[in-house]
């Protein structure tokens, strides 16, 4: 190997282990929590997040960090992930089953969930998006 291959090969190692680590560190929950299992996400008053301003921006930067990558910028879908705005409900249109699957992921697993690695409200304001995404397709 010249001196260039072995520079090259060292980048992209360095490269490789940065960004397993950028992965890893982006997983973890932002405040130390492991779980939101005590948290009563019954008492949720769906009709007032649903038109919260705030909230629905906090849904949209988190869907946007979290699950556009998948679901597409506009929940358009992808190749590994079914479109978030049209009239297809795999698992069900309520905010609860829509809560369910950003909370434990999808029942064959492709994709993760986020309850140990999110807050409840931060998991509450992505439903409320995805339902706003639905939504703004069927009107």
């Amino acid at each position: 190997m010249t001196s260039k291959q072995v520079l090259y090969s060292l980048f992209a190692l360095l490269l490789a282990i940065f960004m397993a680590l950028f992965v890893f560190l982006h997983n973890l929950p932002m405040d130390g929590s492991k779980s939101t299992q005590n948290y009563d996400y019954k008492s949720i008053d769906w009709d007032s997040l649903s038109v919260n301003e705030e909230v629905l921006y906090m849904g949209e930067v988190q869907y946007k960090i979290r699950c556009a990558k998948c679901h597409g910028l506009n929940g358009q879908g992808g190749l590994s992930a079914p479109a978030l705005n049209d009239n297809t409900h795999i698992y069900g249109d309520s905010y609860e089953s829509v809560l369910h699957i950003v909370r434990f992921g999808s029942p064959t697993r492709e994709m993760m969930g986020w309850d140990s690695k999110l807050q409840p409200e931060d998991l509450a304001a992505i439903t409320v998006y995805v339902k706003q995404l639905h939504s703004s397709k069927t009107k």
